[in-house]
C-alpha cells in the first residue's frame, strides 16, 4: 500500500504568493526578470488566470506595475 509522505516546497522563479497579497508592485527587468517586460506580463497574467484572480498590469520602460486582486474583492468597491 502507498504510504503518505510530506512533499518538498515547489521551487517557483517568481515569489508569486507574496505578489498575490493585493498590493500593487514594480517588477524591474534585469533585476526581478530576465526576458523582455510583455513577456513577463504575459506570466503575471497566466498566474492570475491559474489562481482564479484579477490583475491589472502596466508596461513602462523595463518596468511592469501589477496587482493582483480575488474576483470577490473587485466587487467590493461599487
Amino acid at each position: 500500500m502507498a504510504k503518505r509522505i510530506e512533499m518538498p516546497a515547489a521551487q517557483t522563479r517568481y515569489p508569486w504568493r507574496e505578489w498575490a497579497d493585493g498590493s500593487g508592485w514594480e517588477a524591474k527587468q534585469g533585476a526581478d526578470f530576465q526576458h523582455s517586460p510583455e513577456v513577463f506580463r504575459k506570466q503575471v497574467r497566466t498566474y492570475a488566470r491559474r489562481h482564479s484572480l484579477t490583475v491589472v498590469t502596466s508596461v513602462q520602460g523595463d518596468s511592469v506595475f501589477f496587482q493582483f486582486s480575488t474576483p470577490d474583492a473587485d466587487d467590493e468597491g461599487e
